[in-house]
């Protein structure tokens, strides 16, 4: 789903466009969906590499990946949003003689290939602001002389012009077909607009917006568009603490298009607004705010809903007089739980957020991304004194391990390489969560749209990500058993092998389980074949591990995986340092053990 901002720009009208290279050449419209490689290919490939390998020995066909989308020599390149596999991403290079926006769409299959929106003879800009979950549609707005009108595009061929009134609209998200467009128009207020009450109408007369009829002031007003039933709109919403928010905007819409996420707002008050879910049947439930009862001023606004709808995040802030502790929440709703704060960035000790906002959420809510503002100092005496700030930081929360830097989930989660390259925000994230796109600076100091798959190019257990895994990778996680996401930003290059914000003995059973020294029967990963891995293995005889004290790869612990242990005992296979060495009358035990189970054995 597409990352979102808490204000808009206003601006549509739907049309079709031209195709052309970089180079400016005419094109036929291509569907890039069908020649990028098989959905259903990538996704068996991303299970083998999750599974479990045989011995260490099979090699899989690792897919983690970070790379720019192209550098733009004229300005900055942006990333906006993504499909719902994550494998067509829109934006725009900025920059030329008339400093215009100029629309992409990049594909594996296609590269970063440029697209003429606007109309036939018809010069300015445009800006992509949404693409359908399918990969076919590209909904955004044009900025020409006569107005602010929008699009709604096919990739896959022309899309035939749909009847807007007004050029006032800002087109914000599409259902996963692209049959539902959902955004924001200024229109004036009008009679019907009044609803039931009629103290509405004069409240509006109170706040300025209506000074006769017709009322001629414009206000902001979600839509949702549809191409059976054409344009709708929610009507008026109710506010609890102030009767009605004579402002809305759209902001995202779920997968089948059945809920729009709306915000309410007033403007006569900067800090009075609600998000709203609009359904198909015209029901709206507003979703209230965080909860902060000592603030008199306060709001909150929701900025992405996940594809299937269960889940709203956004920001939650207030002003009560204190300056700096006033600072924007990250927040999520889900129905059963309500508003939740999301926390703090987990980052260093003289390092401190001051706000943070979520701004985009997967397709089962379960990963989200963000910002966070963050400021160097100390705090003295419950005041925090500020050195200088360090900046915007995008972030990736999940339930179990909180609010992570970015920068750091792709490189000690996945060992990706980030060199050079400086993440300024996180823009779009696909429905299974694991391909992430946004904005940086590249290792050239450029403004550069980037893109990163969340999975890796090592075996499971390479937690130093080497390209094996050894002693180094078990001792180093080892040292940090008993960590948790409590303690601070815990990743898997710590030993978090399962992703559930501690490194604990399961981490610890898993690397073992595919330590690519257990089939000489090195057990224990200390880099010798020992009466210390004769007692492992004694330990899980008879069980299935599925890999732990499994010498020949079967997933059981029997009398064949001792036989290994036997072929190879006394072997070094590599030295490390603080290895356990058993004490003589250990040893002497266990080597009679050992007697005692070969002649059961012969028998």
């Amino acid at each position: 789903m597409a990352s979102r901002k808490t204000t808009a720009g206003i601006a549509l009208c739907l049309f079709a466009g031209i195709v052309t290279t970089a180079a400016a050449i005419d094109i036929p419209a291509v569907n890039l969906p069908a020649q990028t490689p098989d959905a259903v290919r990538d996704r068996v490939a991303r299970s083998l590499a999750l599974g479990r390998d045989t011995l260490g020995r099979a090699l899989h066909p690792f897919r983690g990946e970070f790379h720019g989308l192209g550098v733009n020599p004229t300005g900055p390149s942006y990333a906006v949003d993504l499909s719902g596999d994550g494998r067509v991403v829109i934006g725009y290079d900025r920059g030329g003689p008339t400093n215009s926006n100029r629309p992409f769409v990049w594909s594996p299959a296609t590269g970063k290939a440029f697209y003429n929106m606007l109309p036939s003879g018809v010069t300015g800009n445009a800006t992509p602001t949404s693409i359908s979950a399918d990969g076919v549609y590209v909904a955004g707005e044009v900025d020409i002389k006569y107005g602010d009108p929008a699009f709604r595009w096919s990739l896959a061929g022309p899309e035939n012009s749909v009847s807007v009134e007004s050029k006032d609209i800002y087109p914000a998200a599409l259902s996963r077909n692209g049959s539902v467009l959902a955004g924001t128009y200024r229109t004036p207020y009008v009679p019907s607009d009044y609803g039931p009450d009629p103290s509405f109408l004069s409240d509006l007369h109170d706040e300025g917006h209506v000074t006769s009829l017709p009322l001629a002031k414009k206000r902001n007003w979600a839509f949702r568009h549809n191409r059976t039933g054409g344009m709708e709109e929610p009507g008026v919403l109710p506010s609890g603490s102030q009767g009605y928010y004579v402002n809305s905007t759209a902001v995202e819409v779920t997968s089948d298009g059945g809920t729009v996420l709306i915000n309410g707002f007033d403007s006569s008050e900067d800090y009075g607004s609600e998000p709203f879910l609009w359904t198909t049947n015209g029901g709206l439930q507003g979703l209230g705010n965080y909860g902060l009862a000592d603030s008199s001023k306060r709001y909150t606004v929701g900025n992405a809903i996940s594809a299937d709808g269960s889940t709203v995040v956004g920001v939650d802030g207030y002003d009560d007089g204190s300056g700096i502790f006033a600072q924007p929440l990250a927040v999520l709703w889900r129905e059963a739980t309500g508003w939740m704060h999301l926390g703090n960035l987990q980052t260093t000790d003289d390092r401190f957020s001051i706000q943070a906002e979520a701004t985009g959420v997967s397709g089962d809510g379960n990963s989200v991304i963000g910002f966070s503002q963050i400021v160097k100092g100390l705090f003295i005496d419950d005041v925090l004194y500020g050195f200088g700030a360090v900046g915007v930081i995008p972030f990736l929360w999940d339930e179990a391990r909180g609010m992570r830097e970015l920068a750091d989930v792709l490189r000690l989660d996945y060992g990706l390489d980030l060199s050079g390259w400086q993440l300024s925000d996180a823009t779009g994230i696909s429905d299974d969560g694991t391909t992430i796109i946004g904005n940086g600076r590249n290792r050239n100091g450029q403004i550069e749209a980037w893109r990163a798959v969340l999975d890796r190019n090592t075996p499971e257990g390479d937690i130093d990500f080497d390209g094996d895994v050894d002693q180094v990778d078990y001792q180093r996680l080892v040292g940090n058993l008993g960590v948790t996401a409590d303690d601070g930003a815990v990743f898997y290059a710590d030993g978090d092998l399962n992703a559930d914000g501690r490194i604990d003995q399961a981490d610890a059973d898993t690397l073992l389980g595919v330590y690519q020294h257990r089939w000489k029967g090195d057990f224990n990963a200390d880099g010798r074949v020992d009466a210390s891995d004769y007692t492992m293995w004694r330990d899980h005889l008879g069980q299935f591990t599925g890999g732990l004290a499994d010498a020949n790869g079967d997933g059981w612990v029997n009398h064949a995986d001792l036989l290994a242990w036997r072929a190879n005992f006394g072997q070094v296979i590599a030295t490390i340092s603080l290895l356990s060495v058993p004490e003589p009358t250990t040893l002497v035990a266990a080597l009679a053990m050992v007697l005692l189970a070969a002649a059961k054995q012969r028998r």
